[in-house]
């Protein structure tokens, strides 16, 4: 069957390192709306990131949001879908992480708070982006980078304070090993009644076990009476994997884990390199 939707990912997959779409993945993503096949992000980010990064495309299907706990119309903010994490395992999340060097932010539908120091933060930020970029974004363009996330970001004495049912999603931001550790004591302590998950090695999410990108895209499917076999996906996190399960046509980056890999139909070039538009000129275009 031909392909009717098109999933994209955001961070890693159609954004380069600079949070920048090319006008090569730009082109392509206009040719593949000619066609009158949807586009859907599917993206951890919130509603304003997406409208922000995408404003070049001019997106008509439901967005993807917060990995699978919202979906939001981008032309009339109308709320499809949504899956809350809720305010008794938002708490638990952030007791955890407390006893790691790791910093928590919490997401409703229009906010991202957070008790973290604010200039601590600034600079953790920048100095991780480096590191996960393994250089290729340099110190000065990842402070402009952090400047970017931490202006978005509401300041507050305690988090869990502001915790509540309508929260979507904790968010957990430190190095690997202290992020392992999390984990591990996230599974023990919360086992079964959350999804956690993850699009760098840097974050660390807790959704609820409703919610995520493939639970998203199935209901969306439904919704908009598309089979699964007219899905193309592409993704590079592990927040991805079940979205590309779930597609009849999946791809994943060349910069992409190999875990992702080994699942996918086909693998396309990096996010530096154009990747998304290669796979699309590929199966569509």
């Amino acid at each position: 069957m031909s392909i009717k939707l098109v999933a994209i990912d955001l961070d890693g997959t159609l954004l380069d390192y600079f949070l920048e779409i090319s006008k090569e993945n730009i082109a392509a993503l206009k040719k593949v709306r000619s066609r009158g096949i949807e586009v859907v992000i599917a993206t951890g980010r919130d509603f304003s990131d997406v409208l922000t990064l995408t404003g070049n495309i001019d997106l008509s299907a439901p967005v993807i949001l917060q990995n699978g706990a919202l979906i939001r119309h981008p032309q009339t903010g109308e709320i499809w879908f949504k899956e809350p994490l809720g305010k008794d395992l938002a708490i638990k999340t952030i007791e955890i992480a407390k006893s790691f060097p790791i910093a928590s932010f919490i997401h409703d539908e229009d906010f991202i708070k957070t008790d973290e120091d604010r200039e601590k933060l600034f600079n953790f930020i920048a100095d991780l982006y480096v590191e996960i970029t393994e250089g290729q974004v340099k110190i000065e363009s990842a402070k402009d980078i952090s400047l970017k996330w931490v202006s978005k970001y509401i300041f507050v004495d305690d988090l869990i304070q502001h915790c509540d049912e309508n929260i979507l999603k904790v968010t957990l931001l430190g190095r690997a090993d202290p992020l392992q550790k999390f984990l591990a004591r996230a599974q023990d302590e919360l086992g079964d009644k959350v999804y956690l998950t993850n699009s760098f090695p840097i974050l660390m999410e807790t959704l609820s076990t409703k919610a995520s990108k493939g639970k998203a895209l199935k209901y969306l499917s439904e919704r908009m009476e598309i089979q699964r076999d007219e899905i193309l996906a592409i993704g590079d996190g592990p927040n991805d994997r079940d979205m590309l399960e779930f597609a009849g046509t999946s791809i994943a980056m060349a910069n992409c884990r190999e875990e992702l890999k080994k699942i996918a139909d086909y693998i396309t070039l990096s996010c530096e390199d154009n990747g998304v538009a290669k796979a699309l000129e590929k199966f569509i275009l």
